[in-house]
């Protein structure tokens, strides 16, 4: 069986055209060429249109989330390089006791021999193990980013 293709006005076998369950016999009106050609041309028009628009939609994204998570008290900014700053933490000899401490911990947890736990304070699942002492690795307080973030601005 052939169809005709609204496009180029050949007529083609129906395997040349993209299923449509909007029409009646479930097949676009225009074949896969005539199809790729369209979209590569209306691609190529709008992409400076398409990449600002998203790029608005994206900082306005970045914006609300910021603005949520400083509300909650759990936003922090990084400057720079993040790789670079977290080498330079690590490197630093007083951070290297609480790496190994946090190492430690993680090891512990993907062996089953310690089990995450809720927020000690509001008992969400999404929780965190705060060393009180990094001498003692595997003796840490679960807390929520919150209630983590709190706990360090109370100890200041």
């Amino acid at each position: 069986m052939k169809k005709t293709c609204f496009k180029c006005n050949l007529e083609q076998e129906l395997s040349s055209y993209q299923k449509d369950k909007a029409n009646k016999d479930g097949l676009k009106g225009t074949c896969k060429k005539c199809l790729s050609t369209y979209h590569r041309i209306y691609k190529g028009e709008n992409s400076i249109i398409r990449n600002s628009e998203y790029r608005l939609k994206h900082a306005q994204a970045q914006k609300k989330y910021r603005d949520k998570k400083k509300l909650n008290g759990t936003y922090k900014y990084y400057r720079g390089n993040r790789t670079l700053q977290s080498e330079r933490w690590r490197n630093k000899q007083e951070n290297k006791i609480k790496k190994s401490a946090h190492d430690k911990l993680y090891l512990a947890m993907k062996r089953g021999n310690i089990i995450k736990k809720p927020c000690v304070v509001c008992n969400d699942l999404k929780s965190n193990g705060h060393h009180e002492d990094y001498s003692k690795p595997l003796d840490v307080i679960w807390l929520c980013n919150k209630h983590h973030y709190e706990h360090h601005q109370k100890s200041r």
